[in-house]
This record gives C-alpha cells, structure tokens and sequence, in this order.
C-alpha cells in the first residue's frame, strides 16, 4: 500500500511539475502582441480557444477552434474568412532575412487545401507570399496533425508568391531563404493567418515572426528567443 500511496504522489507530482513548465512558457501580453480576429461574415464565420485534440508538445490541450461558413450570397461584396494577426505583426516592417517562428500547426482533419490554412506575408517589394500549410506538411508526434514550418524545415516545403512562382526548401536552405536569396534586402512588412475555404479548422502554435507563439489564449503566448524555441 505504501509502495502504491508513493507512486501515486510521484505522479501527480510529475503531473503539476508538465502543466507548471507550460504554465510558466507562456506570459500575458499587451495590446501589441494580442492575437486578434477578423470576421469576413458574423454568423457564419467564428473562432475560439477551446479544449479538445490539441497538438502534441504543448500540454494544454487546447487549440484554437474555427469555422468558416458558406457563403450563399455571391452577389455581395462580403464573403466568408477569418483572419488572425496581432498589432506588432502587421507593423513588422523587419528585414525578410532576420525574421524568423513563420509556422503552426493544424488538425489533418480539417481543410488543407492550396490555400488554406495559410500564413500571408506582404513585402515592401509588393510581393504577397503564400505559406500554405498543404505545401509544407510534415507530421507530428500526433498523426491526427500536421506542422508547417517555413522558416525551419529544410525540406518538402515550398511558397508561392503573388506573381505565381514557387520557393522551394532545398534540402539547405529554407523556403523562406530560398525567397529571401532570390530578393535581397527585401522587408517584411505584416503577416497574418487566413483561413478562406469553407470548413472546420483547428490550429495550434501560431507564430508570425513578430516574437510571440499563441498555444492557448488570446492573450496570452509564449516568447520566441530563437527559430528553435517556436
């Protein structure tokens, strides 16, 4: 019984020691970095953080939770999409070879189409890049999600830009290097997710190279110190 009392109480200490280490990754932010949304349509489109299949690694088990509808009225100039961003990632206006943490991850079971879910990226140069998370999916430790990483993954990962070509990870380099290469002196200006076909997604680990990565609130995110930490 003893023996049993011991193991139990080891346990549970093991237990509070995982949720503190995630407790004390993540801090509230302020304003700037508050992870904010925008509605293409107010009842159809919505998103929360909520418990549920969370990717693995974080110890949460919480994601962010969204649906974008569908949109019968084309006739309209509103349509259905959610947008994610925070106020320091649409005023990044970083030079594209110092920005790092472009990534997140997302439950395969949801939409992972050309285009969505994505990370938008608007260049001083007026190039718009698409980092859509079906051209850079690589699995996890939990088969049910996938994790696109654009500024880590050195394979099987390509962007798009505005103009239609491809960057492409090289086995070296990056697709962000590979685009960066190609446009030197280029400045990040703002990025944001974009969620823009009609479905049920779950995104977890939200990182726009502004510093931060979102694993379970609004207002609250871990600090990104290196590539490596998000």
């Amino acid at each position: 019984m003893h023996r049993r009392m011991v193991w139990a109480g080891t346990l549970a200490l093991g237990l509070v020691l995982v949720l503190a280490a995630t407790a004390a990754a993540e801090r509230t932010v302020g304003k700037q970095q508050r992870l904010r949304t925008e509605i293409g349509t107010r009842g159809l489109d919505r998103a929360r953080w909520s418990h549920g299949s969370d990717s693995p690694g974080d110890g949460n088990h919480r994601r962010l939770h969204a649906v974008v509808g569908h949109d019968e009225d084309t006739t309209d100039t509103q349509y259905s999409y959610l947008s994610f961003f925070s106020r320091a990632s649409l005023a990044l206006d970083e030079p594209g070879d110092e920005v790092t943490n472009l990534s997140f991850e997302f439950k395969e079971d949801g939409p992972v189409g050309a285009g969505a879910p994505r990370i938008s990226v608007e260049v001083d140069n007026g190039d718009v890049l698409y980092l859509a998370g079906s051209y850079c999916n690589h699995p996890t430790r939990n088969p049910a999600w996938g994790r696109a990483d654009f500024t880590g993954f050195t394979s099987d990962c390509i962007i798009w830009d505005s103009h239609g070509n491809q960057f492409a990870a090289d086995g070296t380099s990056t697709a962000w290097q590979v685009y960066m290469a190609g446009h030197p002196g280029a400045t990040v200006s703002r990025t944001y997710v974009v969620l823009d076909e009609e479905g049920v997604y779950n995104l977890d680990k939200i990182s726009l190279g502004a510093g931060r990565m979102y694993i379970s609130h609004w207002n609250r995110a871990k600090r990104c110190t290196s590539e490596a930490a998000c």
